[in-house]
């Protein structure tokens, strides 16, 4: 029970702070809390940090491949005119009821160790009837994926208030059936079975968008996770002999391939939908209102606290935990004197307005006019076209907002900040490596079609349309190298290594 208990409280955190796991990362993660990272962060870094080592193209050993006949032969994702009405989610979640943890858990055991070895190396008989074993469990999410529907049904508007509740284990769930799907495609390259492995791409890609679908960032970067490890596999097969070109089977793919706008204005929204006093009311309360209004915004912080804390007792967490951290007193003593003298500094009212202000009006105002500018710090730059990354100065000013906070009464609002530029850039990286497969696939053709020899620029590639990096609208960097040529992409994020490109010889 102790476990249980546990691990329901490390989701409420996980859930409660917002934390973006991107595509390697776990989704279930025991997270410490955030002055806590901070602090075994600079523990553990070197008096003399290293310089970066230098960011190297993925080698690919292609064989060129003309365009297929017809050109749309292949596919990487079903057509919309061939999906079947219904709902994917009860196939998908179906799949894990009732199954032994040791099975489950030789999936991503068996996809750690052989993804890791070179194609040849791979145990193919072993790896053939390991997936077999699973072809039962495999056909069914080959059907989910062909459903034009995928509906989660989780019970965010039924327990609103409580929304940190939601646990997420079935993400985590989705993610490992992804692993089956991609070393499934890896044993059918190794068989030299291209169309096998093309036909199980496209349940995979299908698959991930669909897990992409539920309404948290996590279910989108889960999604985002599946899609890269079909594209991983991508890479694998085009530098296999007989893999037929796939230019238009990605260039079919959509744009973006999976969409993070609902999945941000939920969250966008999470911490109004938690605690309803946050939102600025219809019509102006009277005074008595003001004093109602207040109470019911501390017992909304101090009930959100506890559930961060993972404690259900007022004294042993709350936001009297949160305020005895920073100083004694009551929230109102606190803010009150930062409050008057904010309000009327460039927040829309007047001294003489703010004068006239009673205390609890003066605080609920404060509290909700800081909780709206921290969340559009946040948020704002997610919604900035592919083509206009967020600059460092827009990350800079999120981050001096959320250090401000942090050191104050209201830190509380601080954990429910979500890093959103990560989640905006996890899908983008996604359509940026298809559009960089679509280029590798271009150069494929063009020297199909000239007998074997790669194109010397973007120039010499004449038989479809050169792709562009959708970072920056132009074509990525095309460099002739000693036995082959690079095309490559450079960062999109500051923050993390973000580049993408390949380094293309021929092989007989």
């Amino acid at each position: 029970m102790r476990t249980v208990c546990a691990r329901s409280t490390d989701a409420r955190r996980m859930r409660a702070r917002g934390l973006l796991l991107l595509a390697f990362f776990q989704v279930l993660l025991i997270t410490p809390g955030i002055q806590q990272a901070q602090a075994q962060v600079t523990a553990i870094q070197p008096l003399n940090p290293q310089p970066e080592e230098p960011w190297q193209p993925k080698p690919l050993a292609i064989q060129p491949a003309g365009q297929p006949q017809p050109m749309l032969k292949y596919r990487l994702l079903p057509s919309d005119a061939e999906l079947t009405s219904g709902d994917a989610a009860p196939i998908y979640l179906r799949l894990r009821h009732e199954l032994p943890e040791e099975p489950w858990k030789a999936i991503t055991e068996k996809f750690t160790a052989w993804s890791e070895l070179p194609l040849s190396e791979l145990p193919l008989a072993e790896a053939v009837r390991f997936i077999e074993n699973w072809s039962t469990t495999l056909n069914q999410i080959r059907f989910g994926s062909r459903r034009a529907d995928c509906n989660w049904n989780y019970t965010l508007p039924e327990q609103h208030l409580d929304a940190i509740e939601i646990l997420l284990p079935d993400a985590q769930a989705m993610r490992t059936w992804g692993r089956l799907l991609a070393l499934k495609a890896r044993v059918e390259i190794a068989q030299g079975k291209p169309e096998a492995a093309i036909a199980t791409l496209e349940t995979g890609l299908a698959f991930g968008r669909h897990v992409g679908e539920g309404p948290f960032l996590i279910n989108r970067l889960v999604g985002v996770a599946i899609c890269q490890m079909m594209l991983e596999r991508v890479e694998e097969l085009v530098q296999q002999p007989g893999c037929p070109n796939l230019y238009w089977a990605l260039t079919v793919l959509p744009r973006p391939l999976i969409a993070m706008r609902t999945a941000i204005e939920t969250e966008r929204q999470m911490l109004e939908l938690m605690i309803p006093e946050l939102r600025e009311p219809q019509e102006e309360p009277t005074a008595a209102e003001w004093s109602v209004a207040f109470r019911r915004l501390e017992d909304g912080l101090d009930r959100l606290a506890r559930k961060i804390k993972g404690s259900n007792e007022p004294q042993s967490g709350g936001l009297k935990g949160f305020l005895e951290a920073w100083a004694k007193g009551s929230l109102k003593a606190k803010l009150l004197a930062r409050a008057r003298q904010e309000l009327s500094e460039g927040r829309g009212w007047t001294a003489e307005q703010v004068s006239a202000m009673s205390d609890d009006e003066a605080v609920v105002r404060y509290i909700r006019s800081t909780s709206a500018e921290l969340m559009d710090e946040v948020f704002a730059p997610a919604y900035l076209p592919d083509l206009e990354p967020a600059t460092s100065v827009m990350n800079a000013q999120a981050q001096a907002k959320l250090a401000n906070l942090k050191t104050g009464p209201l830190a509380i609002l601080a954990e429910m900040a979500p890093a959103i530029s990560s989640a905006r850039n996890a899908s983008l990286r996604l359509d940026r490596r298809i559009a960089a497969l679509r280029a590798e696939e271009a150069v494929r053709m063009q020297a199909a079609a000239v007998g074997g020899k790669l194109p010397e620029s973007w120039a010499g590639v004449s038989v479809v349309p050169v792709p562009l990096d959708p970072t920056t609208g132009a074509p990525f960097t095309f460099e002739v190298r000693e036995g082959g040529v690079e095309i490559t992409g450079g960062r999109i994020d500051h923050q993390a290594r973000t580049e993408i490109g390949y380094r293309l010889t021929t092989r007989p």
